[in-house]
């Protein structure tokens, strides 16, 4: 309870945001102002549990700690990656260049992931209005109709009798259904994120799924790739960069895959090597084959930003595909639920039309 109550009250902000915040601290430095000024600039702008937050980053800074440290203590406010980018940075001298290499970054994670919601929204909002009406036929309209077909002593046609039997089960049973359905997820929940043999489990059938899994591949590598780019071009080493990357991407696989890659890099292996020892649904044999002969030319960086491009592009496809295939799948199916209450309502009107005739 400590966990979930120190999240809640945790500062933060979304990525575009993020992306903001370090465009403007990256500008202020490069016109000459100090780290701990820019900061404060930022919070003027900021209230509440922000403006503290940030005028404590401010005050670590002026007492001498590192910036890449003190971000480091605000996950809500900076990833991982960026802190390694500023890190790096620092190490390297061009920080206002690397800050400019995150900004960008950011932004691009930020419309990839807008896109993302974008291509899933409509299908749930479509299958949501579906359920809501057919429930509200079954909880509402049948039970003050049905009784009055049910008086006049005429049988009642099968659909009549499937939808009585439902309004019935959520009549007597609903609540109790709900709260199940609750604990279920919650009990999901808590193991996915908590059992790391359970999460990995469940990331790894959906990328084996087929379209869904190529959506979550494509998204993930594109954000792999392009960290990895902008690592390299930052000053990283090829085992900090693959560890940012995997880091950044946010799935527990790709963070483990990329951290046993750069282990066997620092043992001497080549990245092709490497490579070979992952699996190939995480990592496709064409971005292999990409960092591969990136890595042989001396234009790595180059490579993973080209890397990058293609499996944005891919996203955006598969994403398309998604939406074409999926919305009118659920435009039938929500006709077809929609059909069937309707003709349970209407056939015990002919029902009784012809017990009165005969």
């Amino acid at each position: 309870m400590q966990d979930v109550r120190a999240y809640l009250v945790r500062p933060r902000w979304s990525r575009k945001e993020e992306s903001l915040a370090v465009k403007r601290v990256s500008l202020l430095i490069k016109s000459g102002m100090s780290i701990p000024d820019a900061i404060g600039g930022l919070a003027t702008e900021r209230r509440g549990r922000l403006r503290n937050a940030l005028n404590d980053m401010r005050t670590d800074v002026e007492g001498g700690a590192p910036f890449s440290s003190v971000v480091a203590i605000y996950p809500g406010l900076f990833s991982a990656f960026s802190a390694e980018v500023i890190r790096v940075g620092e190490e390297s001298g061009s920080l206002s260049e690397n800050l400019a290499y995150l900004a960008r970054e950011l932004e691009k994670q930020a419309r990839l992931r807008s896109r993302l919601v974008g291509a899933l929204i409509y299908p749930v909002l479509l299958a949501l209005l579906t359920i809501a009406l057919s429930l509200g036929l079954i909880l509402f309209v049948f039970p003050k109709v049905l009784p009055l077909f049910a008086g006049l002593g005429a049988s009642l046609p099968l659909p009549t009798r499937i939808m009585l039997a439902i309004e019935a089960y959520l009549a007597d049973w609903g609540l109790v259904t709900i709260l199940g359905i609750s604990c279920l997820g919650i009990g999901a929940y808590v193991s996915i994120r908590h059992i790391p043999r359970v999460r990995k489990l469940i990331l790894r059938t959906i990328l084996s799924l087929p379209l869904i899994g190529s959506i979550v591949r494509a998204y993930r590598l594109s954000s792999v790739a392009r960290c990895l780019g902008i690592m390299l071009s930052a000053g990283a080493s090829l085992p900090g960069a693959l560890r940012a990357a995997g880091t950044a991407s946010g799935h527990a696989l790709y963070e483990e895959t990329f951290a046993h890659v750069a282990h066997h890099i620092e043992e001497g292996t080549d990245i092709r090597s490497a490579l070979l020892d992952t699996n190939g649904i995480l990592v496709p044999p064409l971005a292999r084959d990409m960092l591969a002969a990136g890595e042989a030319s001396g234009a790595l960086p180059e490579a993973a930003f080209h890397l990058a491009s293609y499996y944005e592009n891919e996203f955006d496809e598969a994403s398309g595909r998604l939406s074409t295939l999926v919305e009118p799948v659920l435009m039938i199916f929500m006709g077809l639920v929609v059909g069937f209450v309707a003709i349970a309502m209407i056939l015990p009107i002919y029902a009784i039309t012809d017990h009165l005739h005969g």
